[in-house]
């Protein structure tokens, strides 16, 4: 059945008839074919060449295999009609055409290439179960095997050709046997129908189905295992070997773990086969790495020998994160660097490696995360701990901090650990650790990190006796926290403490957190917010106190402060909103992080976004610029709460405001407007980065040109010749060396 054809198409198609019948020919589509497949072959004039292949597949439905079209399709296989090739062959076998010639050909040009489209031609082919069988040569009929696996595997012996493995693809294949023998076929879900689908939901069929297969996978497994060990004078193949074992012994470990029963044997022979391969420093330590990852469960005691010949500090490493360090160093000697990996050992074990190596204290923290105490070696520890504090201050510090955390943990938890943790253990450990001793001796010898603060507020949850403090003495007074957990608040200690806030002095700062402290823990039971908002505790309120002040109002505003809730809620925002822009760039983070929270109360959202949008034009400096960057930090994470009729006063706004605000406000703004809105932004803001390009050219010269590259990248409206010059033109700056573009 012929299709119709544009008028260029049908006047060659005219022609072609024509010179036909001018040759006695009769202008049938199998002529028609043959002869537009030989002017392709002949012309000289290429760009009629796409529109006769057009007029060949006009008679797709007679289109078979000759030898014109043969030599047709082996000319351009690898040409720029390649694609008009592959449809001829498609169409060929499509009309069940399969020719044995044209298959061997394109088998020979694949070989060379590797080309997937070939590949899918391939495919297409009916005859490759024939082929197979009358490939003589070995070597090859490997090669064709593996290439076409999935199809020949039910219909093809290849075990009587893969006896001696002496190539690659003897190895390529064998692994896609394995995978075949544990996985079972691939299932082509468009294929499947009703009764198919109901017998894979079939208990008793899946059941019947598994036990039978499970013997023949015993039986299969066992002869690729001993095909490799007739064979493993090849080691030169170890990689591949190595790949196959290891699929072998995955499916065999958990066979094991279900069953407590072996598919395969582990002999002395196979033990010495792995030893050679696991060694051999040609093997690809991406398998050596599988293999140990694959039985970690069974390095002891099925592969010992083996561990003992590794020399890889990598998968040493690997094995002693895996093994009992206690058994291992039995095995090999260990040193920092293998075991630094390892966790949940005990604390035996780390007491034994510090007397052969105090190095071993390097790897502590890490070593004893988890830890545990089969050995009551705990108060030999403790003393050890006692008499290092003070040495390797924040080594101690961090084990104390990782052991009573996991133990807090596990305590909290039913923990899934290679060595389980008794809760009555657990129990000793926090006890022992979380002594008044201790905590003596780390506020002795204190070093501010966030390790160490952690620690000490872990261990002050405990203690059993109250601590006393000298408020006064201003020199310690960072270490007053520490104490907060386990003292008695009086009000005199609040009024103290509410009067360094209200003072401006160096100390302003740390009694904010002290303030921040007492508010988590608790040990305010009074109402305080009069006096925080008081004018005077305002006025000398000093930046660098702004991030805990925050932090403390915060949480006073989740707890529910007081009876006037909206009085305390606006100056809350208000004090926010205020240290987005006064704070420096911890107290911004921690502004924030308060502000997502807030965003994600409905409630609270509203609120803000309306605060926000009232204070923008506010008189006051800070609170208006703390309303722009706390709106832009809306922008670029919550535009979705902003209402367009918002979005394009804010926007309007700027325009009247660029000269006289931080230019890095207004031009951050305006980036996330380009980012995040659509239909807002106009011309208008080539103005603004004219005016900042010959006011700020340098200052902000990398958040300007990021803002115009963004316009220019979205096509958004066209910039000025002056803009787009600044954006191209770059210099030489002591951080980049950058090459100056000038128009030729």
């Amino acid at each position: 059945m012929e299709r119709e054809l544009n008028s260029q198409l049908k006047q060659i198609q005219t022609n072609i008839k024509q010179n036909l019948i001018n040759n006695n020919l009769q202008p049938t589509p199998e002529n028609m074919i043959k002869y537009t497949a030989q002017t392709i072959l002949n012309i000289e004039n290429e760009s009629l060449i796409p529109h006769l292949y057009s007029v060949i597949f006009v008679y797709k439905d007679f289109i078979k295999f000759n030898e014109v079209l043969n030599n047709l399709i082996m000319k351009h296989i690898n040409s720029v009609y390649q694609d008009k090739v592959l449809r001829l062959v498609k169409i060929l076998n499509n009309n069940d055409n399969h020719s044995y010639l044209l298959f061997k050909s394109l088998l020979e040009i694949f070989y060379d290439s590797d080309n997937p489209k070939i590949k899918n031609l391939l495919d297409s082919f009916k005859l490759k179960e024939d082929y197979a069988k009358n490939i003589s040569d070995d070597l090859e009929f490997i090669k064709f095997y593996k290439l076409f696996f999935d199809e020949l595997i039910e219909k093809v012996d290849f075990k009587e050709r893969l006896i001696s493995l002496n190539s690659r693809s003897h190895y390529i294949l064998l692994l896609k046997y394995t995978k075949y023998v544990i996985d079972g076929p691939e299932i082509n879900k468009q294929t499947l129908h009703e009764n198919d689908i109901n017998s894979l939901f079939s208990m008793n069929s899946i059941k019947t189905k598994k036990e039978k297969n499970l013997d023949e996978k015993i039986y299969e497994l066992n002869y690729v295992i001993n095909l490799i060990l007739r064979n493993k004078e090849n080691t030169k193949y170890g990689s591949d070997m190595l790949r196959i074992i290891n699929e072998i012994l995955q499916f065999n470990n958990i066979h094991f773990l279900k069953t407590k029963v072996h598919i395969i044997e582990i002999t002395k022979e196979f033990k010495d086969l792995l030893n050679e391969i696991l060694t051999n420093r040609e093997t690809e330590f991406m398998f050596v790495q599988k293999f140990f990852a694959i039985n970690k469960a069974f390095i002891i005691p099925n592969y010992i020998s083996i561990v003992r010949n590794i020399t890889s500090e990598k998968i040493l490493q690997q094995i002693a994160a895996s093994v009992d360090i206690e058994i291992l160093s039995q095995i090999i000697k260990l040193d920092m660097n293998l075991v630094r990996f390892s966790t949940n050992n005990d604390i035996s074990v780390f007491l034994n490696l510090y007397e052969q190596d105090n190095k071993m204290i390097n790897i502590m923290p890490n070593f004893l995360d988890y830890c545990t105490d089969h050995s009551n070696a705990l108060d030999n520890f403790y003393n050890f701990i006692c008499m290092k504090l003070e040495s390797d201050f924040f080594i101690v510090c961090t084990t104390l901090r990782n052991i009573l955390r996991s133990h807090e943990l596990n305590l909290k938890k039913e923990l899934i650990l290679t060595k389980m943790i008794p809760k009555e253990t657990s129990e000793r450990i926090i006890r022992e650790f979380t002594k008044d001793e201790i905590f003596d001796l780390i506020i002795k010898n204190y070093q501010n990190s966030a390790v160490v603060n952690d620690l000490l507020f872990i261990i002050s949850k405990y203690l059993k006796e109250e601590h006393s403090f000298d408020l006064e003495n201003y020199d310690k007074i960072n270490l007053f926290k520490f104490y907060i957990p386990n003292l008695k608040i009086n009000l005199e200690i609040i009024s103290k403490v509410l009067e360094e806030c209200r003072t401006k002095s160096d100390n302003q700062k740390k009694f904010y957190e002290i303030l921040y402290y007492l508010e988590k823990y608790n040990k305010i039971n009074i109402n305080i917010c009069s006096e925080l908002f008081a004018l005077d505790m305002v006025n000398n309120l000093q930046n660098n106190s702004l991030k805990w002040r925050i932090r403390y109002l915060f949480l006073r505003q989740k707890k529910g402060c007081c009876q006037k809730l909206d009085f305390c809620r606006i100056n809350f925002i208000n004090n926010l909103i205020i240290s987005f822009y006064q704070g420096n760039k911890t107290c911004k983070e921690v502004c924030e992080n308060i502000l997502e929270e807030l965003m994600r109360n409905s409630e609270y959202k509203n609120f803000i976004i309306r605060f926000i949008r009232e204070n923008i034009e506010n008189n006051d400096i800070n609170l208006r610029c703390g309303s722009l960057q706390a709106y832009e930090y809306i922008l670029r994470n919550n535009t979705e709460d902003l209402h367009i009729e918002n979005l394009k006063e804010v926007y309007e706004y700027l325009f009247k405001i660029y000269k006289n605000i931080n230019a890095l406000i207004i031009i951050r703004l305006l980036t996330n407007y380009v980012l995040y809105t659509e239909g807002i932004i106009n011309e208008g803001i080539g103005d603004i980065i004219e005016y900042y390009i010959d006011s700020k050219k340098k200052k902000y010269r990398k958040d300007i040109k990021y803002l115009i590259g963004l316009i220019l990248s979205k096509k958004c409206f066209s910039l000025s010749r002056k803009v787009k010059q600044y954006y191209k033109f770059k210099i030489k700056t002591e951080n980049e060396e950058i090459i100056i573009k000038k128009k030729q």
